[in-house]
């Protein structure tokens, strides 16, 4: 597994990440250990998870989340970092997922970000961006 930084996109193996520095997940937790626990900080400075590059925008009834995954979800075939997301509702947890799409760079996912977005304000369903959008 690898883990990249969403900032300074500096990578890290599995073993290097869980070597990184560390601060507590809720830094009001009286005992992180049983608590929320810790958070890896990556060299650069910046927090993983709490501090992901992000698009996010509402089209109607779909809200359209791209991210920077941290986590390269092409396990070994390619690098995935990045997420394109359509879900019914209009924010997290309000609605089941419509549609997922997976790019290796920034520049990718802030086309396919784009790119959905505008299907849905024309009125494709995100059953049918699904072949129309992905790279």
């Amino acid at each position: 597994m690898m883990w990249q930084c969403s900032w300074c996109k500096r990578e890290y193996s599995s073993q290097e990440f869980l070597a990184l520095p560390k601060v507590q997940a809720v830094p009001e937790d009286t005992n992180p250990r049983e608590q929320h626990g810790y958070i890896p900080v990556c060299l650069c400075g910046r927090v993983f998870h709490g501090e992901k590059w992000k698009l996010q925008q509402v089209v109607g009834s779909y809200w359209v989340s791209t991210v920077h995954l941290e986590l390269n979800h092409g396990f070994g075939q390619e690098q995935l970092w990045y997420e394109t997301m359509i879900f019914k509702g209009q924010g997290v947890g309000d609605g089941e997922d419509e549609y997922c799409d997976r790019y290796t760079t920034q520049e990718e996912a802030e086309a396919g970000h784009k790119r959905v977005v505008e299907a849905l304000q024309r009125g494709i369903s995100p059953k049918e961006i699904r072949g129309s959008v992905t790279p």
